[in-house]
């Protein structure tokens, strides 16, 4: 089997990138062979190969937002990678660098999978569209101004584009949750086949480790209970819920027992009961931070089925999160954690305040069933396994 990947960010980002460089060396494990074009190379891959950028610059690409008539990656249906190709599976496809024109064109030759990490193609633009109702196939977007964003109201002719784009495109559709598949189901794709396969992560790598040998290395205190948030940005990400951080960290201003350790901004620095620690890529440091951890806050407004959760229930990490997108097939129950109603900062506060008064043996237990159910349910191992099977299927 010959698969060909394609996602149009990068090769060493956020989750979506991940999830596809762990497709793709989990293919490469089991003997099969992959490509991948991106469109922002970092690594020296030569396999992994950069789509390139049209001529017009940021301006453009905001107001246009994927107008195939300014620019095309048609090119990539003329390589040996995908004449090669037994199959395509694509990815985030939207950051200005693909377009859904091409999608139709490799339908028409090979069996296409798209994996949804978010709402935006069901969407005029954005990623996320925060609990809107379905309008003629689509959700519409609060504002302009989200990711990704457009300065040029034309809704409109976006949706109109997709909805052509959609209608001559045969695809099979892969979505990480639940959550996402009944927003497809409401949407203008809900005539396409879809797979529900969960995001896996890499379970050897994160796995629990000593806590205060832990806290050693990141240089964090000994005998104080931590509150662990990360997210690309740090405390400014508003959609990830850095204001709550802030808000839960006022209200255990005087205890001096409980600090906040916040993972991903663009600078170190520590006040009050705040540690602020910039952005990581490395896994193993990463885990070194989920172990020192007691609990992972994790206010996000807006979500799929995110990495994090994943990883830090892997490590053994009890969670605190809002009740939002995916969120909910994976804290299932009180054993992995406590789910706060959106937005709503006392039962955030309280389901912090629950985890960290739970006795020992409570932790335990609790630290017991989040390893387990990471490793059972959402292993490498396990995800590429269910991708390669629908592979099969489609072929």
């Amino acid at each position: 089997m010959n698969v060909l990947l394609i996602n149009a960010t990068d090769d060493n980002g956020g989750g979506a990138s991940r999830v596809a460089m762990d497709i793709f060396n989990g293919i490469k494990e089991r003997g099969e062979k992959t490509t991948m074009f991106v469109g922002n190379k970092t690594s020296n891959n030569p396999e992994i190969h950069k789509i390139n950028k049209p001529k017009w610059r940021s301006i453009a690409s905001h107001l246009l937002a994927n107008d195939s008539k300014f620019f095309n990656t048609d090119k990539i249906i003329k390589t040996p990678a995908f004449t090669n190709a037994d199959i395509v599976h694509v990815h985030n496809l939207h950051g200005w660098y693909f377009n859904l024109e091409t999608l139709q064109l490799i339908s028409k030759q090979k069996p296409i999978v798209w994996t949804l990490h978010d709402m935006w193609a069901i969407t005029p633009h954005c990623a996320y569209t925060f609990d809107t109702e379905c309008q003629n196939g689509f959700f519409p977007c609060p504002n302009r101004q989200i990711y990704p964003s457009i300065l040029w109201p034309n809704e409109k002719y976006l949706m109109k584009q997709k909805r052509n784009y959609y209608l001559n495109t045969k695809m099979h559709l892969v979505t990480p949750s639940q959550w996402l598949a009944d927003k497809v189901s409401q949407s203008i794709l809900n005539d396409k086949a879809l797979t529900i396969i969960p995001n896996g992560i890499d379970t050897d790598i994160f796995a629990p480790q000593d806590q205060k040998e832990a806290r050693k290395k990141l240089n964090l205190p000994i005998n104080k209970k931590i509150v662990l948030f990360i997210a690309h940005g740090g405390l400014k990400n508003e959609f990830k819920g850095g204001i709550y951080v802030k808000e839960m960290a006022k209200r255990y201003m005087n205890n001096s027992e409980i600090i906040f350790v916040c993972v991903g901004g663009d600078k170190e620095c520590q006040y009050e009961n705040i540690f602020e620690r910039q952005s990581i890529n490395n896994k193993t440091t990463l885990r070194e931070y989920y172990s020192s951890a007691d609990v992972l806050l994790f206010p996000s407004t807006a979500e799929n089925f995110p990495l994090v959760i994943l990883e830090a229930m892997a490590c053994g990490l009890q969670i605190v999160a809002f009740d939002v997108g995916g969120v909910k097939e994976a804290i299932v129950s009180k054993e992995y954690g406590y789910l706060a109603m959106q937005k709503n900062i006392d039962d955030l506060y309280h389901g912090i305040d629950l985890l960290l008064t739970r006795s020992e043996a409570e932790r335990s237990s609790s630290r017991l069933h989040c390893r387990n159910r990471a490793v059972t349910e959402y292993s490498l191992t396990t995800m590429v396994k269910r991708y390669i099977n629908l592979y099969t299927s489609l072929l």
